[in-house]
């Protein structure tokens, strides 16, 4: 420090909180214009303490403990934005009243979780980085500008994710619930976990209207997805709208996805006929063409080589590639005694 200092007092004891509150009131911290705190601190509020912005707009790198956040004067807005890392705050953040509304904003890259019960009638914004909501927030609204938005908590305000945010509701299999409306709006991302086994998903629940958008982005944790398999990944009082792409888990051969944004479902659908068909054939050039109805794709292809004194027997093998087909060129081999084709479902 360079400088000078004034107004020194020094104290052979620890300040109570009283105290510490009131040098803070007294040293005209209640105007949003200075006397904020670097944007690198680090605050952890301990069980039983409190934090009071009083009026007073704060950037912190972190904040962290189980106390309590309020604002006792002017709207105020309390901002975190470590770069990198994830920082926990179990307490609550809250307000006074309408008239000291606190606001909530999370920038920079790290992640921020929330797992307390917060009340503030403020906003919540995400600008970057990733804020989780493992506890529950208040009636404010709640808008994705960048970054990630998610968590199992409880949200009371409207959620807005616009072009560049992403909406990830759970958090290694869990539910986000909004007693509210959710706009998902074009050029968002939505991103779901599935897992096999057992059949559990992410899912985010809507009291009120849900409209879709953007993209949908699903992972599947664990195991082999098959046929009937589905995922309620949403449920609202209403839905519109629909998900303009999706990147969604590969699927063995013959299977497909299928999403009712009505009920919100995720479903493994068969996409091939079952039914047994005839194998087509032409020989030309010394191949032999092989063909089968497009519907059948995604059934195998499987041959057999034989002497003729034994003819038709178990030794059956898939033909390479064939089931991302629905034809097959393979030469003819004069040497061969017999040669059997089959199909194969699946």
């Amino acid at each position: 420090m360079t400088g000078l200092i004034d107004e020194v007092y020094i104290f052979d004891r620890a300040l109570s909180q009283a105290e510490v509150q009131s040098l803070y009131n007294n040293n005209n911290l209640s105007t949003n214009s200075g006397n904020v705190l670097p944007v690198s601190t680090r605050v952890s509020v301990a069980a039983g303490a409190t934090l009071d912005l009083g009026g007073v707009s704060q950037t912190l790198a972190s904040i962290t403990g189980s106390g309590m956040v309020t604002n006792a004067g002017n709207p105020a807005t309390l901002t975190v934005s470590n770069s990198s890392g994830a920082t926990t705050f179990s307490g609550s953040i809250g307000d006074l009243s309408a008239g000291n509304a606190l606001s909530f904003v999370r920038s920079g890259g790290g992640t921020t979780i929330l797992s307390g019960v917060n009340t503030y009638r403020g906003t919540t914004t995400v600008n970057s980085g990733t804020l989780l909501v493992n506890g529950s927030l208040g009636s404010g609204a709640v808008t994705v500008t960048s970054g990630m938005f998610g968590g199992n908590g409880g949200i009371g305000g409207t959620v807005t994710v616009q072009t560049g945010g992403t909406l990830a509701p759970g958090g290694s299999i869990g539910v986000l619930t909004v007693n509210n409306n959710v706009t998902l709006q074009p050029g968002g991302t939505t991103v779901m976990e599935i897992n096999k086994t057992p059949l559990t998903n992410d899912q985010l629940r809507v009291t009120g209207a849900l409209s879709y958008g953007g993209a949908l982005v699903v992972t599947n944790l664990a195991g082999t997805l098959a046929a009937n398999d589905s995922f309620q990944l949403f449920s609202a009082g209403s839905a519109s709208g629909s998900f303009a792409s999706n990147s969604l888990p590969v699927l063995n051969a013959g299977l497909g996805w299928s999403f009712n944004p009505t009920n919100g479902v995720l479903s493994v659908v068969q996409t091939v006929a079952t039914n047994p068909t005839n194998i087509y054939s032409t020989v030309g050039s010394g191949n032999v063409t092989l063909s089968w109805p497009s519907d059948h794709l995604g059934w195998r292809l499987q041959s057999q080589t034989n002497v003729l004194s034994i003819g038709l027997g178990t030794n059956w093998v898939d033909v390479p590639n064939s089931t991302n087909a629905t034809q097959a060129t393979l030469p003819i081999d004069g040497g061969n005694g017999s040669v059997f084709f089959r199909l194969v479902f699946p």
